[in-house]
Parts: C-alpha cells; structure tokens; sequence
C-alpha cells in the first residue's frame, strides 16, 4: 500500500509532519523571499528612472513592482508562518498562491506587451527573454505539480490541522 506521498505504510499507519515531499514547497517558500528581494534590488534603477518614463509605462512598473513585492516577498512569509503553525488554511492558501502567481506572470506579460509595443516591435527588448521563459516554465511546472499535491496527499491532510 503507498500513501499520497509515494511511500509504502502500513495499513493503519499514517504520514504527518512537515516531511516527505512536503520539504520542497517549504524550501521554495523559504527561498522565495530572497529572490523577490534581489528581483526587487535589480529593479531599483528602473524606479529610480520612473519620471522619464511616459504615465502609462511609469504607472505600470511601479504597479508590477508593487505586486511582485506582494506576490514574491510578503506572501512567502505569511505562508511559511502558516505552514510552521501547520494551520488547516496553509495548503489552500498555498495553492491560489501558486495559481495566482502563475496567473501574475501571464497578465504582467501581456499589460507588458502592450504598454512596451514600441520597444518590443523595435527589437529593443523581447517579450519572451530568457528570465522571463524561466520564471514562466517554473510557474507552470510548479502549479501543475503542487496544486494537485496540495488537495490529494495524506501527508498534507494529516499534518495542516490547526
């Protein structure tokens, strides 16, 4: 017999704790913040530039900034609270967060296109660059995997109790 987990139990016998596969998601919201801060350390410059940038493209990047501190720095932390508090809310929580950052990356990248037309139709900048294919690529890979993890595993229901 395998629980959701992939691993063999005993009839009777259950999985809880923050452990098995349950260790991924806590590594990747642990790390998340670190990255959404250096992501928001890079784009400081950008900020600093808003004023020549005309209203609708200097509205634009300090909205995506706005929520990519949201979506990337403060949404991790308030998860990994819930997580370590094991709270029955954690993994649904979890997962609209996961659907919501993948649904962010598609809205930012089509408000991008067309605020940036100019610049993308010029050849200036792509559209599809590789950090944006990556950070795409994960979003996808990781609601596809999570999501369903999050609703199905034995571990998950029988360790976020709280």
């Amino acid at each position: 017999m395998t629980n959701a987990d992939g691993l063999a139990s005993s009839p009777g016998k259950t999985v809880s704790g923050i452990g098995g596969w349950l260790l991924l998601p806590l590594l990747g919201i642990c790390l998340t913040p670190f990255v959404g801060a250096w992501n928001l350390w890079n784009s400081w410059e950008a900020l600093g530039m808003l004023g020549q940038f005309p209203f609708h493209q200097a509205a634009f990047i300090a909205i995506e900034t706005l929520v990519n501190l949201l979506v990337q720095f403060v949404a991790p932390i308030y998860l990994l609270v819930q997580m370590l508090q094991r709270r029955s809310t954690f993994p649904r929580l979890y997962q609209y967060w996961l659907g919501a950052n993948l649904s962010w990356l598609v809205l930012d990248l089509a408000v991008a296109y067309v605020v940036f037309h100019d610049v993308f139709a010029s050849g200036a900048a792509e559209l599809f660059d590789r950090e944006t294919v990556r950070s795409l690529s994960q979003a996808i890979v990781g609601a596809a995997i999570w999501i369903p993890y999050m609703a199905r595993s034995v571990r998950v229901k029988n360790t976020f109790t709280n």
